[in-house]
């Protein structure tokens, strides 16, 4: 008997229950933190509710580092706080990383908050075949206002301006960058609202001698004017984009 049916019946529906035959509204119903952009087949997610043990995270320098916060989240209990040293430039990253799976196109979407002296911050993929690494990146440039991306001869080129994003801790932006990982080349970038097309843009590519991996990532850079922090919440890695 389907959900939304009278007793021992199979046409007719309640008055006030009706039959839910998209999974992805039923998930997110459930708390599923892919709410946002429910395209692709997800490869791995990550909501920080178990700690920092599944992400990997590094700084320039002991002065630069990520800590799990308790305070702010965007979904759940957790996210993750980039702290910065008052030094322009100085960095902090945070990867999510998965075995290499088929090539197709991937997609990597994270939320972030409240970015306090920060210069950029950065939405990245990294394809690793074994023999080649290929790097797709995109930046905000927080001061500027715009976006820029990665080109093959790895140099940011502006692609958007004029993007204004409130900085405050209740007010979460998403991004998703999606790549065709088996033709080396960018699909497109959401960002809240806003789809911008990257199609057939090619990616930057070095060699490498042992790496075999997919990973989702981001940076944050300090402008230089005092301690920076930002907080990112639910990074999800999927496959098979459209």
């Amino acid at each position: 008997m389907g959900h939304g049916t009278k007793d021992y019946g199979n046409v007719y529906p309640k008055e006030v229950t009706y039959r839910l035959d998209d999974m992805a509204e039923l998930a997110v119903r459930q708390k599923s933190i892919v709410n946002f952009d429910r395209l692709g087949e997800v490869l791995k997610l990550e909501d920080f509710e178990d700690g920092l043990a599944h992400v990997y995270t590094r700084g320039i320098d002991a002065n630069n580092y990520v800590e799990l916060n308790t305070v702010y989240a965007k979904n759940g209990g957790f996210s993750a706080k980039f702290i910065l040293n008052n030094v322009l430039l100085d960095w902090t990253h945070l990867g999510l990383y998965s075995p290499l799976p088929d090539l197709s196109k991937f997609g990597f979407e994270m939320s972030f908050a409240k970015l306090t002296n920060v210069a950029w911050i950065d939405c990245n993929i990294y394809v690793a075949d074994g023999v080649n690494e290929t790097s797709f990146s995109v930046r905000y440039i927080v001061a500027d206002k715009k976006l820029q991306y990665l080109n093959n001869a790895d140099v940011y080129v502006d692609f958007a301006t004029g993007v204004s994003l409130r900085q405050f801790l209740q007010q979460w932006h998403v991004c998703k960058i999606v790549v065709d990982a088996a033709n080396n080349v960018y699909s497109k970038f959401i960002l809240n609202d806003v789809v911008y097309s990257l199609r057939n843009i090619e990616g930057y590519t070095t060699t490498t001698a042992a790496d075999i991996e997919l990973s989702g990532n981001c940076y944050m850079w300090s402008g230089g004017t005092g301690a920076g922090s930002g907080y990112i919440d639910d990074l999800i890695i999927t496959r098979n984009e459209p």
